[in-house]
C-alpha cells in the first residue's frame, strides 16, 4: 500500500513526505533542510553522477565491470573518504553551485515522482464478508514488499533500479547493484543503531526489511521506503533520490544524477562550470585529508 504523508511533522518525528519533497527540490527552509539531513546522519549519503556508478575496469578483456572500490568517495557521511561532510552548509552550497535552487526559484523544476511506501499491520478490522478481500490485500502487500527489498549481490531479475517517470530513454537513471552492495556493506560495518539515541535519528514510519528468512539474510538486504525523481531546467539535469532502510534501523540516501550537456545550454553550464568547481573543491579536501592521515 502506498501512502502519502501530507500532515506537518513535529520536531520529535521524522520529516514528512512533503518536507523531503521540498528538500530534494532544492528549495526549502533551513529548518526543514536540517531535519531531513539529520534523518540520514546515521546512514549512507551517496551522491554521484551516473557515470561514477559505472566505471570501466581496464582489464585484458575490456569488460565494463562495476567498480565498488571508489563509491566511498561519494558518500558524504563517510567523511574519511569523501572529505566533505553532509550538513546544512554543504546542502546549500550544492543548491547554489548546481543551479538547482535557481531552477526551483524560476519554477522550471518538475517533481516527477514522490512516493513513500508504508506497510501496515492494523488493517484487520474487517467483518467476515471481507476476509477474502483482506487476505488478497495481505498477499498483494507481501508481493510489493518483496519487490522493494534489495539484497547483496542482487537477484536474477533485479540488478539495478531504474527511474520510472523520466520518459526520455537517454536521460533515464539507474542505481546499479554496486551502490546497493555499498549501502549494505556500510550498514553492516556501522552496526545496529542505538534506539535510545537522539530523537529524530530514527524513522518510525516504516519497518526494516521483513521478508528475509533469517537474520543473516536480513543483514544483507535493504528496503526501499521512499522514491523521488526530479527534472531541473527542462531536462538539463535529471535526478533520482532513493531512501532505504536497513535491519540496523538506519536510513540511507542514494542519489544519482545526469546532465544533458549536449542538447541544453543550461545542462552544459551546470556540467562544465558549477559541478566541475564542486568536484575540484571536493578533490582538494580529499587530498588534504589523505595527507593528514599519512602524517
Amino acid at each position: 500500500m502506498v501512502t502519502t504523508m501530507v500532515s506537518p511533522s513535529s520536531l520529535n518525528e521524522p520529516p514528512s513526505l512533503d518536507e523531503y519533497k521540498s528538500f530534494h527540490g532544492m528549495l526549502c527552509k533551513p529548518k526543514i533542510a536540517k531535519r531531513c539531513i539529520k534523518s540520514f546522519n546515521n546512514g549512507v549519503a551517496l551522491f554521484a553522477n551516473q557515470k561514477e556508478y559505472y566505471k570501466c575496469d581496464d582489464d585484458d578483456n575490456g569488460n565494463n565491470d562495476l567498480n565498488n572500490n571508489d563509491l566511498s568517495n561519494y558518500d558524504f557521511n563517510n567523511i574519511e573518504s569523501s572529505g566533505i561532510p553532509f550538513n546544512v552548509w554543504t546542502y546549500y552550497s550544492l543548491v547554489v553551485l548546481s543551479l538547482t535552487g535557481l531552477c526551483s526559484i524560476l519554477r522550471i523544476t518538475q517533481c516527477l515522482k514522490a512516493v513513500e511506501y508504508s506497510f501496515n499491520d492494523d488493517d484487520n478490522d474487517n467483518d467476515d464478508n471481507d476476509n477474502n478481500d483482506a487476505n488478497d490485500n495481505d498477499i498483494q502487500q507481501q508481493l510489493q514488499l518483496r519487490r522493494l527489498v534489495f539484497r547483496k549481490g542482487g537477484d536474477d531479475n533485479k540488478n539495478y533500479i531504474e527511474s520510472t517517470e523520466i520518459k526520455n530513454e537517454k536521460k533515464k537513471l539507474r542505481i546499479p547493484q554496486n551502490a546497493i552492495d555499498y549501502v549494505i556493506n556500510r550498514s553492516i560495518y556501522l552496526g545496529p543503531l542505538d534506539p535510545l539515541g537522539p530523537i529524530g535519528d530514527l524513522d518510525t514510519t516504516t519497518k526494516a526489511p521483513a521478508s528475509a528468512s533469517d537474520n543473516d539474510d536480513q543483514a544483507s538486504s535493504i528496503q526501499l521506503i521512499r522514491w523521488f525523481e526530479y527534472d531541473f531546467g527542462y531536462g538539463s539535469l535529471t535526478v533520482m533520490m532513493l531512501h532505504f532502510k536497513c535491519m540496523n534501523n538506519r536510513i540511507h540516501l542514494v542519489e544519482v544524477y545526469k546532465t544533458d550537456d549536449t542538447n541544453t545550454v543550461l545542462g552544459y553550464i551546470i556540467e562544465n562550470i558549477p559541478l566541475k568547481l564542486l568536484y575540484y573543491i571536493k578533490s582538494i579536501l580529499q587530498n588534504h585529508k589523505q595527507k593528514h592521515k599519512q602524517q
